[in-house]
């Protein structure tokens, strides 16, 4: 399993700075509110502004560690109203996603399953507690009842907050198509792309290595059980980019490799390949009749493997191949660029020519011109070129996810990864 994935096909990872960003963005995330706070000792009401002052990853993962500063705070009690006091909340806040109308999962902060508290400064409140008659003993106990006032107040009054992608016109909410039950569309189609279902999960920042807020995408229905978002532990991403999208090998082998050679072996499906990737017994190129291709994710490539077959009048060729792929991008796409590393040919001669061959070791009529030295030099040539062209024949892999643009591609042993920025600069 993956540990960029957490098992999922795809998973993909946005730096807390950009999240931050989109938070901010957000309706809700600055502004005044009123509520009310409850004890033995009796009741009153709240009001303060409020304004983001730090956001972090939590350790905890699937939650934000928000701080937010508190100004103006005035609490009353029996008529008798505080002077304005300030001070710190500071809140463990859940992510989940919420399904929509039309199959879309939109990304929130469930303030509604709000944890934490508050501390307040000012001798304003000190003098608050005395004119209402709240002993003074008992001042720790009184500053939590306002902490779970001002708690509920954010939980009653924020609920779950929708994030938003900025915009000049009009902020768009921050989420995914999701169509239950059926194959998405991963890699992206003319920007557009869909899953069969969806996981949240966040981590924080560890060393050098940034915290994210992960989606975890499966695209192929087979797959949605295996995705867990207790098994995301690797980021996609690194300190200079915002965005990085991670696809796991087994997902790569079959969204992306199988219907790479698809297009460039002509087949209409990808069940119309060899195996691995379909179920014919054999794909055709320059008559060498393959039955095998794999491919295998490595250290800055893409290793392939395969075997096939060709039928000559004099024997049978058997060629088995090793060769890679490496990767450029640029806008629009990630380009693979292959190389074919090795070609074996092992040729089986028909009887009789093997013994019309020892009949005449030295040439002659059916001499060299048909041993199998030499045919195994020429299909070898042969082989290499047909491996070449369907090779190079492979597309550029389309990305076209809105908003972001895709610097740096790398293979990893456990995920292909896409790394890139959006237009948004940090605050």
């Amino acid at each position: 399993m993956s540990t960029f994935t957490g098992g999922a096909d795809v998973c993909m990872d946005f730096s807390e700075t950009l999240v931050k960003l989109l938070f901010l963005a957000t309706p809700g995330s600055t502004g005044t509110l009123n509520g009310s706070f409850n004890s033995l000792l009796g009741s009153g009401t709240l009001a303060f502004s409020y304004s983001l002052q730090a956001f972090k990853m939590s350790p905890v993962h699937g939650k934000a560690v928000i701080a937010f500063k508190l100004s103006g705070i005035t609490a009353t009690k029996d008529a008798i109203t505080s002077a304005p006091f300030g001070g710190t909340a500071i809140f463990h806040v859940p992510f989940k996603l919420s399904p929509i109308a039309g199959g879309r999962q939109n990304v929130q902060l469930d303030f509604g399953q709000v944890r934490g508290g508050s501390q307040f400064v000012g001798l304003e409140l000190l003098a608050f507690l005395e004119k209402i008659g709240w002993p003074i003993q008992q001042q720790q106990f009184l500053l939590d009842v306002l902490s779970n006032g001002v708690r509920a107040t954010f939980r009653d009054k924020l609920a779950a907050m929708t994030l938003q992608l900025p915009s000049l016109s009009n902020p768009t909410p921050f989420g995914f198509n999701v169509t239950p039950g059926q194959a998405g569309v991963f890699p992206p189609v003319n920007g557009t792309m869909t899953f069969a279902a969806l996981k949240i999960t966040s981590l924080p920042e560890s060393g050098s290595q940034p915290g994210v807020l992960s989606i975890l995408a499966s695209v192929r229905t087979a797959n949605v059980a295996t995705a867990s978002a207790t098994k995301k532990d690797s980021r996609a991403l690194d300190g200079p980019h915002q965005v990085g999208i991670a696809i796991s090998p087994t997902a790569f082998h079959a969204l992306v490799f199988c219907q790479q050679l698809r297009q460039s072996f002509g087949v209409t499906t990808v069940q119309d390949l060899c195996a691995t990737c379909g179920n014919a017994a054999t794909c055709t190129a320059d008559d060498v009749q393959f039955s095998d291709f794999d491919d295998d994710l490595a250290v800055g490539k893409v290793n392939l493997t395969g075997f096939g077959t060709r039928d000559l009048t004099l024997a049978t060729a058997e060629v088995s191949f090793s060769a890679h792929l490496t990767f450029t991008i640029a806008a629009g796409g990630v380009t693979p660029h292959s190389k074919v590393d090795d070609v074996e040919v092992n040729i089986s001669m028909n009887w009789w020519q093997t013994i019309l061959a020892l009949l005449n070791p030295v040439g002659g009529l059916f001499g060299s011109t048909f041993t199998a030295a030499l045919l195994s030099t020429v299909m070898k040539t042969i082989a290499e070129q047909g491996l070449t062209d369907r090779l190079s024949g492979l597309n550029a892999i389309p990305l076209g996810v809105n908003g972001v643009t895709f610097d740096e591609v790398k293979v990893h042993p456990l995920a292909f990864l896409l790394r890139g920025n959006t237009p948004l600069a940090p605050t």
